[in-house]
């Protein structure tokens, strides 16, 4: 866990939006769906996600956050394989 080997994704930014407060007891439930940034960028992808409160039947949170594909050998961001990347461009489709 201390030190990552080969690629995977690190995250560059984030934010949220807090709509409403949450107390404890709730169930969240949260859905991510990425989103192309710069259209030909293979190294980087936004991610937007809802988290909605079942207590409340509201989205309470929503947040939109930039990863980057980073090699953990090479110290550098670098672009996923080919079977990955096709995977991921499915799931950007509208």
């Amino acid at each position: 866990m201390m030190s990552g080997k080969g690629v995977s994704l690190i995250l560059k930014s984030v934010s949220l939006n807090y709509k409403r407060p949450v107390t404890y007891p709730d169930t969240l439930l949260i859905g991510h769906k990425p989103h192309v940034v710069r259209e030909g960028d293979n190294t980087q992808f936004g991610c937007k996600a809802i988290i909605y409160s079942y207590s409340q039947q509201k989205v309470v949170t929503t947040s939109d956050s930039m990863l980057v594909w980073y090699d953990y050998d090479r110290l550098c961001k670098t672009e996923p394989d080919e079977r990955i990347l096709n995977v991921l461009k499915r799931r950007m489709r509208p």
